[in-house]
């Protein structure tokens, strides 16, 4: 009870200070000090009220009176607490008392509840479905702990029950939830630029991500306009991430993702063979699917395939496409009803608004990942594509890679050279040192772009007669190449003849272990090659476009008897060859 009017809280006290000596416990008349009156309260009305009182169930200025006469009154104070320790306020409010509901009655409320729900759910725009699912997919962590106290049931209570669930049917309560273990569904193997987690609940930061990170169900992803990520599933699949994107992962023992805008690529790999040697079968392989604004598209085994799903700002309609590089997609509208099949090869046009599925066969040089897709290329992706261990040693402006040939990868790589002619190709003998066919000219099969380099080391037993030669960018009109006779001559072709060349001196000491280099580097604002050798080097400048250099490597001896004990590649692989090569 509070006094506004300083002067008056004298009298104030003195009133009840003769009220509390006169044993009096309650007022019985109206007290006036000035204009503020306060209506009096007797033990009697003090006692039936107190459950509405311990409820907070009072209009504030009789609670106010409550209290006040509380504090005066050890009586009434006593029967407070009594009701408050024992936990009968419940049984004092006559619309609150229990009712032990029966089982049948339960399950009605129940199914009346869950019926009520699924009407509203039903009738829901097709964004905020997704919304909806994607919320419910971030709250799979919680684990709904029951309260301890007995179950209540009147008519009151399940009238509140179905109204409630009908009016409030995406407010979930959790009293008491524990967050319980969860298996992890993948893994952040690259985060390239701006890549967040995000989170379904409000008022709660996004978090910036690392690599290495272990994804729960639920847990949701964003990408910044420069961000890209790969995701590893515990199965030996991808799922990779474009810029301006948003997912959500799920569980129950399927792989569901839930794409809310944006881009992504999965790719699901063939499932291992059984004890039997046969490979299981799709019926007992788990279930791969990504559900979006276009519907639901389920992916087969050893499929990969992109899809995009974009937003028009002016009609809010949801368009966007799915590219299929290998295997099949099956494509679901939003209810679950199968509209066809997008095979390796094709892509499909969709809509929010149409549940029609066009689909149209690609060119083969249209079959390609897109472009974001190189950002997040692993060592891993390129081992498996060039049959031969890859050094990953930069992205900055593109993959950069180094390949290394010789006694320090016996018995690999040699199937990434082809002879132009046909005929034999590199082959190692028991030391792991190469042999270079005689007069067979030995192409790589995988083409580099500037800054590139390309290091031979011979061996001690190598004929030191023996010519041979060797270039990097090579195309029907332009190259840099070197001929080894007694010296190293570097020589730079563009337009389809030779414009230039150096002499750099070579083979002058016997017994020594020889070495020849050739760089393409970078010197603003143009490129330039430089030859080096154990004794000295020489550099040629180069007046083709950055864009240009690009093209092919390639060795060969003009007679027997070429010896390398290591040969060393590094270099940017073109993006455009990279694209078709990844399917």
């Amino acid at each position: 009870m509070f006094i506004s009017c300083p002067s008056l809280l004298p009298q104030y006290h003195r009133a009840r200070q003769q009220h509390v000596s006169g044993g009096v416990h309650g007022y019985d008349k109206l007290w006036s000090f000035g204009t503020i009156e306060w209506h009096q309260m007797n033990c009697e009305k003090c006692r039936e009220h107190l459950a509405d009182y311990l409820l907070d169930e009072m209009p504030e200025s009789e609670g106010v009176l409550m209290q006040e006469h509380l504090n005066i009154c050890p009586a009434c104070m006593q029967s407070y607490k009594e009701l408050k320790g024992t936990g009968r306020a419940l049984e004092a409010v006559p619309a609150m008392r229990a009712v032990q509901g029966s089982r049948e009655f339960e399950r009605m409320v129940a199914t009346s509840a869950a019926v009520e729900l699924a009407s509203l759910v039903s009738k829901l725009p097709a964004d905020k479905l997704l919304r909806l699912e994607a919320r419910r997919a971030a709250r799979m962590s919680v684990k709904i702990v029951p309260l301890q106290s007995r179950r209540i049931w009147s008519k009151g209570l399940a009238a509140a029950v179905l109204l409630g669930v009908a009016a409030l049917a995406f407010i979930v309560l959790y009293p008491r939830p524990e967050v319980t273990e969860r298996a992890p569904v993948a893994m952040l193997g690259l985060a390239v630029g701006k890549v967040e987690q995000f989170y379904q609940r409000a008022n709660e930061p996004n978090i910036a991500v690392k690599d290495g990170k272990l994804v729960l169900p639920g847990d949701a992803f964003s990408t910044g306009e420069n961000g890209r990520a790969r995701f590893a599933t515990p199965d030996g699949g991808a799922l990779f991430l474009g810029p301006a994107s948003k997912v959500t992962f799920r569980s129950g023992g399927q792989f569901i993702v839930i794409l809310e805008n944006g881009e992504l690529g999965l790719q699901r790999p063939k499932p291992p063979d059984d004890s039997d040697g046969e490979t299981k079968t799709s019926s007992t392989a788990m279930r791969w699917e990504v559900r979006s604004e276009l519907g639901r598209a389920v992916f087969g085994l050893d499929t990969h395939a992109y899809l995009r799903v974009l937003k028009n700002d002016t009609t809010k309609e949801y368009y966007g496409e799915l590219l299929v590089l290998c295997g099949s997609v099956d494509v679901l509208d939003r209810s679950g009803k199968r509209l066809g099949a997008v095979n390796a090869g094709e892509k499909s046009v969709m809509s929010s608004n149409s549940n029609n599925l066009h689909i149209e066969t690609l060119q083969e040089a249209q079959t390609k990942v897109p472009a974001w897709r190189i950002d997040v290329v692993s060592e891993q992706d390129l081992t498996a594509l060039l049959s031969h261990p890859v050094k990953l040693r930069g992205r900055q402006n593109g993959i950069e890679i180094e390949m290394l040939y010789g006694r320090r990868d016996q018995a690999r790589g040699s199937g990434n050279w082809v002879c132009d002619g046909g005929g034999n190709t590199i082959s190692e003998n028991s030391e792991g040192t190469l042999l270079l066919p005689a007069r067979c000219r030995l192409r790589h099969i995988v083409p580099f772009a500037a800054p590139i380099a390309m290091e031979l080391h011979f061996n001690h037993d190598s004929i030191r007669e023996t010519n041979f030669a060797f270039g990097v960018l090579e195309t029907p009109d332009a190259g840099v190449a070197v001929d080894m006779t007694r010296d190293a001559v570097m020589q730079v072709r563009e337009k389809g003849r030779t414009t230039r060349n150096v002499c750099v001196p070579a083979r002058t000491q016997a017994g020594s272990v020889e070495r020849l280099a050739l760089e393409i580097k970078c010197d603003n604002p143009c490129f330039t090659a430089l030859l080096s050798s154990n004794t000295g080097s020489k550099t040629l400048p180069l007046t083709a476009q950055k864009t240009e250099l690009a093209g092919d490597l390639w060795v060969q001896a003009l007679s027997e008897g070429v010896l390398i004990d290591e040969l060393r590649i590094s270099g940017l692989l073109p993006a455009e060859w990279l694209r078709k090569q990844l399917k």
